[in-house]
């Protein structure tokens, strides 16, 4: 046994010492190497791969970690929206290509994104897409595309949207455990403590998550046949009835998609790009210059749960107090825009956080931008604001609170 643990230790110990060469490389690259020069041709074209989650602020672990393995990161939604905004006014950026794989994201993030990328169609830019498969969020944001390419052997998905709630009520009563739910006795929308007291979902749950995801389908729905018009009225309502899983070749039949290639028979010189013109959107994005207007507008992007505390990874209390208090110490700061995209979280943490706001409300003009979400303690937040933004597909309100406790 003492073996054992000492093989065990020594594992451990002999991990964390490889991963502190590895950093010290990382650093020493860093050190003496520097960045490259990059430079932007005359006819560039900006790639965005848009695989996995899109997160509304940069990850700075993922960024250490794609820089240490020298592999491109997933830019944040903030970053993204700036380079595309940049491309559409650039005299040199002639395309953007989407280089589309599986992409989690909020319906409200996509939207953005695509408005955004029809802007630069508006301003002149080729708008490219390209994948081996589309399903529905990312086919969403390559309909907007002037082209959409797709793998000869791949496959498109427009099956809709569902909701699958996980009930633990039958669990909870084989291990003999009793969920009590407090809540308003008029709340039964309230429904997040739901799965511990029910093994199916109530009526009044199923008719908001059918409200919630009617709407928002139409909005999609609403955005691919406004960017794909030639797609025919039967038609659609056949796909979504009766076709959701298509072939590439019946894609393009349906004109869902324009080209049927693999990669290497792609011209960028069909996009109004160079071959060697074609540059990754965390180059392009290093190369942006910070903007020379007198005073700073503040962004706080508040994303995830609200939680008690100090959290990187989520909205924590004190880590949100202590950027208040830090923006309520300048004098350069002209206003404060504050993104929102959590389902709220605890309720004695959404206070605090509510009355950071209320501070800043009172020395600065405060305007929210809702994401996917800004539900519950989301929206209490959101509501000291002057002004609250939101998109069509935003999940967005406050029903009350509710408590859960449990017996044995």
């Amino acid at each position: 046994m003492k073996s054992f643990f000492g093989a065990l230790v020594g594992v451990f110990v002999g991990l964390f010492l490889l991963v502190l060469v590895l950093i010290g490389f990382a650093v020493g690259a860093a050190a003496s190497g520097g960045q490259p020069q990059i430079s932007l041709s005359d006819q560039a074209v900006v790639q965005i791969t848009l695989d996995g989650t899109l997160n509304e602020k940069p990850n700075e672990v993922d960024k250490f970690w794609s820089e240490l393995l020298d592999e491109p990161a997933q830019m944040s939604l903030y970053e993204l929206l700036q380079v595309v905004d940049a491309a559409g006014r650039s005299e040199k950026v002639k395309a953007i290509w989407l280089d589309m794989g599986m992409v989690d994201a909020s319906w409200a993030a996509l939207t953005e994104l695509r408005t955004a990328l029809d802007s630069a169609r508006a301003q002149g830019v080729t708008v490219v897409a390209t994948s081996k498969a589309y399903d529905p969020k990312s086919y969403y944001v390559a309909s907007v595309a002037d082209r959409i390419y797709l793998a000869p052997a791949g496959m498109l998905v427009l099956n809709g949207l569902s909701a699958s709630p996980t009930y633990f009520k039958g669990a909870l009563d084989k291990l003999g455990v009793k969920a009590h739910l407090v809540r308003g006795s008029d709340n039964a929308f309230k429904s997040a403590g739901e799965p511990f007291i029910a093994d199916s979902m109530s009526a009044a749950n199923r008719l908001q998550y059918t409200e919630l995801l009617s709407g928002i389908w139409s909005e999609v729905e609403a955005g691919i046949r406004a960017s794909r018009r030639s797609i025919n009225d039967s038609d659609w309502t056949h796909i979504l009835n009766h076709e959701p899983l298509l072939t590439a070749e019946r894609a393009q039949e349906l004109a869902l998609v324009d080209h049927l290639q693999y990669p290497d028979e792609w011209s960028v010189a069909d996009w109004g790009g160079d071959e060697d013109g074609i540059i990754s959107a965390s180059d392009f994005y290093a190369m942006l210059e910070p903007s020379e207007a007198d005073g700073l507008i503040a962004v706080l992007i508040a994303e995830g749960d609200v939680v008690d505390g100090s959290d990187a990874e989520a909205i924590a209390d004190f880590d949100f107090t202590e950027q208040v208090d830090a923006l309520l110490e300048r004098d350069d700061v002209q206003g404060v825009v504050l993104r929102i995209n959590s389902p709220g979280g605890s309720a004695l943490a959404s206070d605090e956080i509510h009355r950071g706001v209320v501070r800043l409300a009172d020395v600065y003009p405060v305007v929210v931008s809702m994401g996917g979400a800004a539900a519950s303690g989301g929206y209490y937040m959101a509501a000291p604001a002057d002004e609250i933004w939101a998109q069509p597909t935003t999940i967005t309100g406050s029903i009350g609170v509710f408590g859960l406790l449990f017996s044995g």
